[in-house]
C-alpha cells in the first residue's frame, strides 16, 4: 500500500507528534508499505529552519526507508497566534501546490491534527489524487484554545468548529488517541462506526528501566542529586509556574534538584521567574534529540506530568506518561482528572490541583521510596484449563456481572441466562432501558463501564463477568483489573469479526491484553448480527426493500456475507461461558453458511413477496447514494458505512465453536423470517 502522511511537524523536530508519526511510518515500511511524509522544513519550536535545510523551497529526501517531501515553509517561533496560524495556512496550501505532483498512485492519506489546517491540506490533496484521508486527532481543536482563553471571538470559534466537523465528516475514518476524544467527537454527530481509538504507546526496546548515567548526570549538573524532571513543551497548557513554587518550598532540601528540559512559548517567562525567585535548585536546558530522551528519564528519580486545571484536560492522556512508565520511573501527575486509567492505577500519584505544597509532599515521598522496577508477568489463562467449580452452569454459588444487557444482543443474552436459572446482576447506564430487567427481579447497578467506582461496586461478590459492551481498550482493561481485584475468576467478552476488517490494530491490542489476563477468559467474535427489531443492519435493508422496487448493488454483489442471528449469539454466550473447552480461546461465530449480498436481497424479497430490480453501482456511487438518501426526509437511513459493511465479504467459519460446545446456528432463510415476523411484515 502507498501511504501518505501529511503533518505540520515531523522528524527531526522534537515533539510528540513527530515521534509518533515517525515510529508509525517506520513500522509500516517494515511491513512492506511505501510511506511518504509531506511536511515542513524542520523549524519547531525555535522558528528557525535547521542548518542543512536553509535556503530551499522544496526538498525530497529519504530517512529510514521513509520518503519525505518538504514544502516551502513560513517559519515562526512557537509564540504568537497570528504568525503561527499563518504558518499553518501556508503549509496547508503548499501540500497540494508542491507535493501533489509527486504522489501519484497514493492509496490513503493519514493527516494528524493539530492542526486542522493540515487536514484541510489533506482534504484538498485527497481530492486531487482521488484517494481517502484518515484524520488522526491528538488535540480537540478549537476547544482546547477556547478553554485556555486563547480564542474568545464567538464568530471565529463558531467558524472553526464548523470547519472541524466538516473535516470529520469528509474523512474516511477518524482516529482518536483517547476514548474521551472519541466520545466527544461522536457526541457531535459523527458516526461512531468511523471512529477508532488508538492510544499513544511506548517502544519498550527504546524506553526501558536502567541506572543513571554518571556522564549524563555530570553534563546536566545533577551528580548526587534527587532529580525531579520535567521534559516536554513549556507552554500555556502545563502550569509549570506551580512547579517553580514547589521548588521554592524545597529550597531547604539541598539534594533535590528540578530539571526542566524543552522549549515553548512560556519558557522565557519561566526562566525569568526562576531568576526573580533566586532558585538555585532549578535549571533549564534546551530540547534534546529523541535518542537522548530515554537517558534523561533514567536520570530522574521522579518525573512530572502537569496540566492546567481546565475541564477539557480530563480527556487527555499525555504521551510522555507511557515513556516514563516504560523507563520504570514514578510519576507525579497534576491533572484535572480524566483518563488516568492509562496508568492502571499503579505507580502513579494524582492531585486535582497542581498546588506546590502537594507537589512537594509527593516529590519527597517518591524520594523516600526510590523506585524498584518490577516486571509482573501476568499468567495467561491456559487453553482448555478447567473452570473453577463454582462457575459452571447451574451452580448456585456463581454470580455473573453482565454488562451491555440493555443493548441489542444483551436483551436476548439476559433472557437466556434467566431461562437457565443463572444468577447475574447488570451494570446499566439508563434506568429507563433496564425496566424489563428490574421487573424480572434482576439486580441492577447503575453506572458506566468506564467508571472505575461503578465497575468496582458492580463486581462485589461476583465470580465472573460477561461483557457485551463494544470493545474499547480502556473499559476492557478496567474490567480485567477490577475483576481480578474482586476475586472473580471467569470472564467472557464479545468482540466482533471487525477485528479482521475494520480497526484491526485496536482489536488486536485489546485481545492481546485479555490474553495476558490471569482470569479464565474467552472471546467471542460474531459477524454481522441480525434477527429482531432493533438490529442496525438487516432491519434497515428490509424496510428499504419493502418500500422501493429498485435496489442498488455495490459492484457485482457477489461478495459473501455470513450474518449470525441474535438468538444464536445469545445461546452461544451462555454455552461458551459454561464450557471448560473455551477457556483461553477466541471463537468466530457466524451463520450456517455464506451467501452473497445479492442472494440476501433476493431472499428478503422472496419472503416479502416483492419483486425487486437490482442494478450494479460503482463503489463510490453506491456509498454516495446512501449518504444522500439518509439526508432526505422519508427515505431509509442507510449510511455509506453500512453499504460498505454489507459488501466487505464477511465470511468466517464457526467450526471451532461447533467442536467446543456444539454451536449449530440457523440458516439465513429461517433467521430473516423470524425478523420479518418480529417486524410484523409477513402477510402484509
Amino acid at each position: 500500500m502507498r501511504i501518505c502522511i501529511v503533518c505540520h511537524y515531523f522528524w527531526p523536530e522534537i515533539s510528540a507528534p513527530s515521534a509518533r508519526l515517525k515510529e508509525m511510518a517506520e513500522a509500516w515500511v517494515a511491513a512492506g508499505h511505501e510511506v511518504t511524509a509531506v511536511t515542513n522544513f524542520p523549524n519547531h519550536p525555535s522558528g528557525e529552519i535547521q542548518a542543512g535545510y536553509r535556503g530551499k523551497h522544496f526538498l525530497e529526501e529519504r530517512v529510514d526507508g521513509i520518503r519525505i517531501l518538504r514544502c516551502r515553509t513560513y517559519a515562526t517561533p512557537n509564540t504568537g497566534i497570528l504568525k503561527k496560524t499563518l504558518g499553518h495556512l501556508v503549509f496547508a496550501w503548499n501540500v497540494t501546490r508542491q507535493a501533489a505532483r509527486h504522489l501519484a498512485g497514493t492509496d490513503v492519506i493519514l493527516v494528524s491534527s493539530p492542526t486542522l489546517f493540515s487536514a484541510v491540506g489533506a482534504l484538498r490533496l485527497g481530492r486531487r489524487l482521488g484517494c481517502p484521508y484518515v484524520l488522526e486527532v491528538r488535540d480537540l481543536w478549537p476547544a482546547i484554545f477556547v478553554e485556555l482563553g486563547v480564542l474568545k471571538n464567538p464568530l471565529l470559534i463558531r467558524a472553526l468548529e464548523r470547519l472541524e466537523l466538516f473535516l470529520y465528516h469528509r474523512s474516511r475514518s477518524v482516529v482518536a488517541v483517547t476514548q474521551a476524544f472519541a466520545d466527544d467527537i461522536a457526541s457531535r454527530g459523527i458516526d461512531k462506526d468511523k471512529i477508532a481509538v488508538i492510544r499513544n504507546g511506548v517502544d519498550l526496546a527504546r524506553f526501558e528501566p536502567g541506572e543513571k548515567s554518571a556522564a549524563v548526570a555530570r553534563e546536566f549538573g545533577v551528580e548526587g542529586r534527587f532529580v525531579v524532571l520535567y521534559i516536554g513543551a513549556h507552554g500555556i497548557s502545563h502550569g509549570l509556574g506551580a512547579v517553580l513554587e514547589a521548588a521554592r518550598r524545597l529550597e531547604q532540601e539541598p539534594d533535590v534538584h528540578f530539571l526542566f528540559v524543552g522549549e515553548g512559548a512560556e519558557k522565557e517567562a519561566l526562566v525569568q521567574r526562576a531568576r526573580e525567585m533566586n532558585l538555585a535548585n532549578v535549571s533549564f536546558h534546551p530540547a534534546q534529540p529523541r535518542d537522548r530522551v530515554a537517558d534523561l528519564y533514567r536520570l530522574a528519580d521522579v518525573c512530572l506530568v502537569p496540566l492546567r486545571n481546565i475541564p477539557l484536560f480530563r480527556t487527555f492522556i499525555p504521551s510522555k506518561m507511557f515513556e516514563i512508565m516504560g523507563s520504570g520511573r514514578p510519576i507525579v501527575a497534576a491533572e484535572p482528572g480524566g483518563e488516568d486509567r492509562a496508568a492502571g492505577g499503579r505507580g502513579r500519584d494524582r492531585r486535582r490541583d497542581p498546588r506546590a505544597q502537594e507537589g512537594s509532599r509527593l516529590a519527597r515521598r517518591a524520594g523516600a521510596q526510590r523506585p524498584r522496577v518490577r516486571d509482573e508477568a501476568l499468567r495467561p489463562a491456559r487453553a482448555g484449563a478447567p473452570l473453577p467449580r463454582d462457575l459452571g452452569a447451574g451452580s448456585g454459588q456463581s454470580v455473573i456481572l453482565l454488562t451491555g444487557a440493555t443493548g441489542f444482543a444483551g436483551r436476548f443474552a439476559s433472557e437466556v441466562l434467566l431461562e437457565r436459572g443463572l444468577a447475574f446482576r447488570c451494570l446499566v447506564r439508563d434506568p429507563a432501558k433496564a425496566k424489563a430487567l428490574a421487573d424480572r427481579g434482576v439486580p441492577l447497578e447503575f453506572g458506566d463501564v468506564r467508571d472505575e467506582g461503578a465497575v468496582r461496586r458492580a463486581l462485589e461478590g461476583c465470580t465472573g463477568v460477561i461483557n457485551l459492551v463494544p470493545f474499547s481498550q480502556e473499559h476492557v482493561a478496567l474490567l480485567l483489573r477490577e475483576a481480578s481485584r474482586a476475586g472473580a475468576r471467569r470472564i467472557l467478552l464479545v468482540s466482533t469479526t471487525a477485528a479482521y476488517t475494520r480497526s484491526k490494530a485496536l482489536f488486536e491490542g485489546t485481545e492481546a491484553e485479555i490474553a495476558r489476563s490471569s482470569l479464565a477468559w474467552t472471546v467471542l467474535r460474531p459477524t454481522m448480527i441480525y434477527g429482531a427489531v432493533g438490529d442496525r443492519n438487516m432491519e434497515r435493508l428490509v424496510l428499504a426493500l419493502r418500500r422501493f422496487p429498485v435496489h442498488p448493488i455495490l459492484g457485482t454483489g457477489d461478495r459473501l456475507l455470513q450474518p449470525i442471528h441474535v438468538r444464536d449469539l445469545a445461546r452461544a454466550i451462555a454455552d461458551a461461558y459454561a464450557s471448560e473447552k473455551t477457556v483461553g480461546r477466541a471463537f468466530n461465530l457466524s451463520g450456517k453458511r455464506p451467501l452473497s449480498y445479492r442472494e440476501s436481497v433476493g431472499e428478503i424479497a422472496r419472503q416479502l413477496d416483492k419483486r425487486i430490480w437490482m442494478f450494479s453501482l460503482p463503489h463510490g456511487m453506491a456509498i454516495l447514494a446512501a449518504e444522500v438518501s439518509r439526508r432526505i426526509p422519508g427515505l431509509p437511513k442507510i449510511s455509506g458505512e453500512q453499504v460498505q459493511r454489507f459488501n466487505e465479504g464477511q465470511t468466517f467459519g464457526h467450526e471451532e465453536a461447533t467442536e467446543a460446545w456444539g454451536f449449530d446456528p440457523m440458516d439465513f432463510s429461517t433467521g430473516i423470517r423470524m425478523e420479518l415476523e418480529d417486524l410484523g411484515l409477513l402477510g402484509r
